[in-house]
């Protein structure tokens, strides 16, 4: 699996539009690792890592979703 940086993400949100500001809530023990992870991956923010994990995520679910057969 290949890592999906900022810039993969921006260039591939250009296209969808303007981004949605949405609430989200964790357990402190989540957000302490998401602290841990985003700072020694070297990403700039908190948001910046949680989108591209949702959007790492989303392309693989798709992908594997296609695999399957899986039409809906």
């Amino acid at each position: 699996m290949r890592w999906i940086n900022k810039y993969t993400i921006e260039l591939e949100e250009a296209d969808i539009g303007y981004p949605k500001v949405i609430s989200l809530k964790m357990h402190y023990k989540t957000l302490q690792l998401v602290d841990e992870l985003y700072k020694s991956l070297g990403f700039k923010s908190r948001s910046e890592f949680i989108r591209a994990c949702i959007w790492f995520t989303v392309r693989h679910l798709k992908e594997f979703k296609e695999e399957l057969g899986i039409n809906q």
